[in-house]
C-alpha cells in the first residue's frame, strides 16, 4: 500500500494541473478589451486553459498559446 501512495499523489497533482480555467485576455495581467459593438457590449478575448499553464503564465508574466479552447465573449458595459 505504501508503494502506491506516490503514484496516487502524482495522479492527483496531474489532474489538478489539468483542470480547465477560464482566463480573460489569455493571461491574468493582460488587457484586451475590444471597442463596443452596436449594442454597447464590449468584447474580450478568452482562453480556457489548464490550471498549470495559468500558474506558469502568472509567474512569468507571459501568455503561452496553450489552451483547450479560445474565443471572444461579449459583456455589457454595466458589469
Amino acid at each position: 500500500m505504501r508503494r502506491m501512495l506516490p503514484v496516487v499523489f502524482a495522479v492527483i497533482v496531474l489532474i489538478v494541473l489539468l483542470l480547465p480555467v477560464h482566463t480573460r485576455c489569455g493571461a491574468r495581467s493582460a488587457a484586451c478589451a475590444m471597442p463596443p459593438d452596436e449594442s454597447g457590449r464590449v468584447g474580450y478575448y478568452y482562453e480556457v486553459e489548464p490550471l498549470g499553464i495559468t500558474v506558469v503564465e502568472t509567474l512569468l508574466q507571459q501568455n503561452f498559446r496553450i489552451a483547450y479552447s479560445s474565443g471572444t465573449e461579449r459583456v455589457d458595459l454595466a458589469q
